[in-house]
């Protein structure tokens, strides 16, 4: 699998129903400890703002997503921005999937695409939550 460089870091776009309650699982979320969970039902960003200053990578080819979900029901939508701040730029990474019930849910091969730095307008994948 070829990596998308060090400036990769978590490539996720939920779309989840009002009132929201997730955990970002895997990639690591860009928000880290400056993440407010108060504010995740909160477009464009949800919760935090995100810190580039420790990314990780993500595999083009596939790699993982995982979330934990605390409530029934939400509709998952899984996609990137090469934008720093996530306020725009954004790409459709994964068709859009409904989860129902509490717990773990791992969506095994998630892949971006090849020429992201031509698709995608700025430098690192991040977080984005709506």
């Amino acid at each position: 699998m070829a990596p998308l460089c060090s400036i990769v870091a978590a490539t996720l776009l939920f779309l989840l129903t009002a009132n929201a309650y997730f955990e970002l699982l895997q990639p690591p979320s860009l928000e880290g400890a400056k993440l407010n969970k108060d504010l995740e039902t909160n477009g464009a960003c949800g919760g935090g703002v995100p810190d580039l200053s420790s990314t990780t990578d993500f595999h083009v080819d596939g790699d993982s997503v995982a979330i934990f979900l605390g409530q029934p029901q939400a509709n998952i939508l899984i996609g990137a921005t090469l934008n720093p701040q996530a306020n725009g730029g954004w790409a459709q990474l994964y068709p859009l999937v409904q989860q129902r019930g509490l717990g773990n849910f791992c969506q095994p091969a998630v892949t971006a695409p090849k020429d992201a730095t031509s698709v995608l307008p700025s430098t690192s994948f991040r977080a984005r939550t709506t």
